[in-house]
């Protein structure tokens, strides 16, 4: 509604310059562009690692809370690196916290305890 305001020359609201308004949406795109590109080079990533995931027939359908904890759970020091530089330290710390203080989760003890060590230091919240 807003955007076709500006298309016809009407302002949606006072105080709200044609300039502001286009870079309220570049921001948004590219947001957008971020989070698509992030999911595909995630779905990517574990692809080219299926035995992460060896239960699984497509890894690609796998969502991000399953791909951190089959990484986490099965994978090594650069699977963890390679996934933190595709994330973001505080997306993967964000996922891990989400599942850790659920009552089942499914991370290894040793996994929990070193994680929750490691995000508490790297990724404050």
């Amino acid at each position: 509604m807003w955007l076709t305001d500006y298309i016809r020359g009407q302002s949606p609201r006072r105080g709200l310059s044609p300039l502001r308004f286009i870079k309220g949406i570049v921001f948004f795109l590219s947001q957008i562009c971020a989070i698509i590109h992030s999911m595909t080079t995630i779905q990517r990533f574990i692809k080219k690692r299926k035995y992460l995931v060896w239960y699984v027939k497509d890894p690609g359908k796998l969502d991000n809370e399953a791909i951190v904890e089959a990484v986490l759970n099965y994978g090594d020091w650069d699977d963890v690196q390679e996934m933190i530089k595709i994330l973001g330290i505080k997306e993967v710390a964000k996922i891990f916290r989400e599942k850790y203080k659920q009552k089942r989760c499914n991370y290894h003890p040793k996994t929990k305890n070193y994680f929750n060590l490691y995000f508490n230091k790297y990724a404050k919240q």
